[in-house]
């Protein structure tokens, strides 16, 4: 059963003060909410929902069979930022892990953009908090930047996270990029994918298995999946080559989605987040007879120089370079 975002009503506070007086949530969120959380500052809370401005402030509590089970906004930024507004959200911990934080999201991000003339919607989740920034990536949100030292929380000065959903590019080729690592069990899948597609090219798994040890995923830390709906259809990733350099490994496209510019995308995502992490270059190891990928590698800026590493001795192999 899906959730559903409604407004709140003064009944939803015994339910509210339930969820909101655990620390596990509020070590997520901003400072300023009491702990002990009381129905008292519940009932003071949905009061100045319902009584704020209607044209600035919308506030949904996120329900399952008309039982509160979380919270969502969105607030109207000012000034030259009229047309933005920010994004905060949080689900009762019985129910993390359910899909109903995603769910919320795209249900909120319809409604504003399709009731409102908001054009941009974002949100700034802790580093840490990873699981709130998957949702973010799950429902279409593009992550722009690390924020960092960008608060203090509990005592310790933490980066943040801003992730943004444009009107009318609700998600990029109206497909999701979600920023994971080789543990994943969706980008292993593909990577499988993968390799039986290139043991078809070559002719068989003996005919590449001197790449097979370099291709391990213990060692990726850094890569993305994109999704078609709960589909994984591709991927990408990088790993540490040296203080300045990552290596681009895994790189692939389910064939029906082929032709789509996925490829770029997953590219210009990976150069974005090695940038991030202070990369200045990516080499990756390629081949002639992988056509596409070297046509592409091509068009995007990368240049081929000598083989290195396990690519030395390789003469069928092609290295590039791209300075980021």
């Amino acid at each position: 059963m899906d959730c559903i975002i409604r407004e709140w009503k003064t009944e939803d506070k015994n339910n509210l003060a339930a969820m909101l007086n655990n620390k596990n949530i509020l070590n997520n969120l901003r400072d300023g909410l009491p702990y002990p959380y009381t129905v008292n500052d519940a009932e003071e809370y949905i009061a100045a929902m319902l009584s704020a401005d209607k044209t600035k402030t919308f506030a949904f509590a996120i329900t399952l069979d008309d039982v509160v089970i979380g919270s969502i906004g969105v607030f109207r930024c000012d000034n030259i930022h009229s047309r933005t507004a920010e994004m905060g959200y949080y689900i009762g911990e019985s129910y993390w892990g359910k899909g109903y934080g995603t769910s919320a999201v795209k249900q909120i991000s319809k409604y504003i953009f399709e009731h409102t003339d908001i054009i941009r919607i974002f949100a700034e989740p802790f580093a840490y908090n990873t699981a709130s920034c998957r949702v973010l990536e799950k429902a279409g949100f593009q992550f722009e930047g690390t924020l960092h030292s960008n608060a203090v929380k509990n005592g310790k000065v933490v980066d943040m996270k801003m992730y943004a959903l444009v009107k009318g590019q609700v998600t990029e080729l109206n497909k999701v990029f979600v920023y994971t690592d080789g543990k994943n069990q969706d980008f292993v899948s593909l990577c499988h994918e993968l390799d039986a597609y290139l043991n078809n090219i070559v002719g068989g798994e003996e005919n590449r298995a001197q790449y097979i040890p370099y291709n391990a995923l213990d060692d990726i830390h850094d890569a993305i999946v994109v999704y078609d709906g709960d589909k994984a259809i591709g991927c990408a990733s990088f790993k540490r080559f040296d203080n300045e350099c990552a290596e681009v490994k895994r790189v692939f496209i389910c064939e029906k989605y082929r032709g789509q510019g996925l490829s770029k995308k997953l590219m210009e995502l990976l150069e974005q987040s090695a940038r991030e992490k202070g990369y200045s270059y990516f080499i990756l190891g390629s081949g002639e007879i992988l056509v596409e990928a070297m046509s592409l590698y091509k068009k995007i800026g990368y240049k081929v120089i000598p083989n290195y590493g396990q690519y030395k001795d390789m003469a069928e192999s092609v290295c590039m370079k791209k300075e980021l």
